[in-house]
């Protein structure tokens, strides 16, 4: 283990990955950005060329693309597929399942006779390690005069076993996705708006799949694993271990909130022997990542109060020749809101966390606790 010398010498100085912001896909936002099965129907629909989408052959077209100038198997039959089924998890003798079946046949269960066969394995995180060989002979058992083509689809090119690498090649996501970008424009005017959209998505979804700093981040994890967790074990226990410092620190007030991560770090804090208002401290951009100077926030609310004295309350405070030179912000849009204050944390300062918040307290909030603590219950 690190000693905290070494520790803060390695957060400064490690060549950190760099992390690009990236906006949510309709994927991501669904939960489920990389599951192989989600992937999987979606590029059904899309290679299909019965699916209402209008974009014909562009996805078999853009594959074709892909294949050419890389595959030493055969051809590609570029006139073959204007017309294309897709079908997905075709089942062989031994309930192996291929991910998905692309063919020229009269109809979609009628692959057995179409004159050319894509087998596509999809894969994501997982590794290969299906029976391409099954797959390949059982397609060739039930349709043998047809064309055989075998595609593992992956986020790196996949490693073909021997005795299949004069069948099967290896194409990635992002090859077969930035194809579909080159020909849409020639598709796009005569397509859903909807498809064209979700198409779009997953290509984006790709994209960020697919991003080397995924990689590079997950490398420099493996090399720098205890360091990270030393300082992820740190920031853990801060965070957990902060709230009963400062209520250790703060004689003469009562606090609630609980003590677990899941409480997203705020605190509600009462006078003793009054609950007529409260303070709540959000302290959660303390302890968690952000690419801003840490806050804290103070937050003084009717907590039992008609809305109407929580109001009367702030213009009180707010007259106060104290509060002229405190800087304290207002929401109009609550009514039992009282005053805010946001306060950066300067890294430069040494005192512990709960002495500054509550030197903030004494500063700013206590000389106001004069006009509303020892008002009447109601």
């Amino acid at each position: 283990m690190l000693s905290l010398p070494e520790l803060a010498a390695f957060l400064q100085n490690a060549h950190w990955p760099q992390i690009q912001e990236r906006r949510p896909t309709f994927f991501s936002i669904a939960g489920f950005p990389h599951y192989e099965n989600v992937m999987s129907n979606v590029y059904q629909f899309f290679f299909s060329t019965e699916s209402p989408h209008d974009l014909g052959s562009l996805c078999m077209d853009a594959l074709g693309d892909v294949i050419q100038g890389q595959s030493n198997i055969v051809p590609w039959p570029e006139n073959e597929f204007r017309r294309t089924h897709a079908r997905r998890e075709l089942r062989t003798d031994n309930d192996k399942r291929l991910d998905i079946l692309l063919h020229n046949g009269s109809d979609e269960d009628e692959w057995q006779s179409a004159s050319t066969l894509v087998l596509i394995e999809n894969k994501v995180y997982h590794w290969l390690a299906n029976d391409l060989g099954e797959y390949w002979q059982f397609a060739g058992k039930q349709n043998p005069s047809c064309t055989r083509i075998g595609i593992v689809l992956g986020l790196k090119r996949e490693d073909i076993p021997e005795p299949w690498q004069k069948d099967w090649i290896a194409v990635t996501h992002l090859e077969w996705a930035q194809a579909i970008e080159k020909r849409l424009g020639a598709y796009i005017y005569r397509a859903e708006s909807r498809y064209v959209t979700l198409l779009l998505e997953l290509i984006e979804n790709i994209r960020h799949m697919s991003a080397t700093e995924n990689f590079q981040q997950l490398q420099f994890f493996q090399q720098n694993r205890a360091a990270i967790f030393q300082a992820e074990q740190i920031r853990r226990d801060a965070f957990l271990q902060f709230p009963e410092a400062l209520r250790q620190s703060l004689p003469g007030y009562d606090m609630a909130g609980s003590k677990s991560e899941s409480n997203q770090g705020w605190l509600v804090i009462y006078r003793r022997g009054s609950n007529r208002f409260k303070y709540v401290l959000s302290y959660y951009e303390l302890f968690h990542e952000g690419t801003k100077t840490p806050t804290y926030r103070i937050q003084l609310v009717g907590a039992s109060v008609p809305a109407e004295e929580a109001q009367k309350t702030q213009a009180t405070l707010l007259t106060e020749e104290h509060s002229q030179y405190r800087h304290f912000e207002v929401d109009d849009n609550n009514p039992h809101h009282v005053l805010t204050k946001t306060y950066p944390l300067q890294s430069s300062s040494s005192k512990p966390l709960h002495e500054i918040i509550i030197t903030s307290l004494k500063d700013d909030w206590q000389p106001l606790e004069k006009l509303w603590l020892n008002q009447p219950e109601t």
